[in-house]
């Protein structure tokens, strides 16, 4: 049997590799520069902040928007956090909803709020090191619901702010 060999004359190879070694660069020179011109830049490296970012220009509430819903009765204010720190204490009057137990709760929910461009459902946590709020207005929005704010002072600023709570503020 003969065998056969495939051959590459030793000139075509390397000016085959640099052909597409220079296309591999134009391209990536074209792409990172249409980024850097674009309004909205898509960022190199994306992080878990750069989402709660997004959500703190978006649907963040302050303090004062939050007391002020508050006090008019425009906002149901819900707590991620567990059920166990929701009972040593909460805002008063705040509906428990843990983000990891939203799936099986969400028909209570739907019957609890309505979505309403009058009312917010203002969703907190422990404050600004804590995600689950961010979490749970997401998927809170991804169930149909429109006006989901994150307070991101959460229970902490709350209670700093000494504003109507039930339970033991620790």
């Amino acid at each position: 049997m003969k065998s056969f060999e495939f051959r590459v004359s030793s000139f075509e190879f390397p000016k085959i590799v640099y052909q597409a070694l220079a296309i591999v660069i134009l391209a990536s020179i074209l792409g990172i520069g249409s980024n850097l011109i674009r309004r909205e830049r898509i960022p190199f490296i994306s992080h878990k902040t750069d989402f709660v970012k997004e959500e703190k220009k978006g649907n963040a509430i302050t303090l004062e928007e939050a007391k002020e819903r508050f006090d008019n009765g425009t906002g149901f204010f819900v707590d991620a956090r567990s059920g166990e720190e929701f009972l040593k204490g909460h805002i008063l009057n705040a509906y428990s909803l843990p983000e990891e137990v939203f799936a099986e709760r969400i028909d209570e929910v739907k019957i609890t709020f309505p979505d309403s461009e009058e009312f917010a459902i203002i969703v907190y946590c422990g404050g600004e090191e804590c995600d689950a709020s961010t979490k749970l207005a997401e998927q809170l929005r991804q169930s149909g619901y429109a006006n989901v704010r994150v307070f991101f002072g959460g229970w902490n600023e709350w209670v700093r702010a000494g504003y109507p709570v039930e339970g033991t503020p620790s």
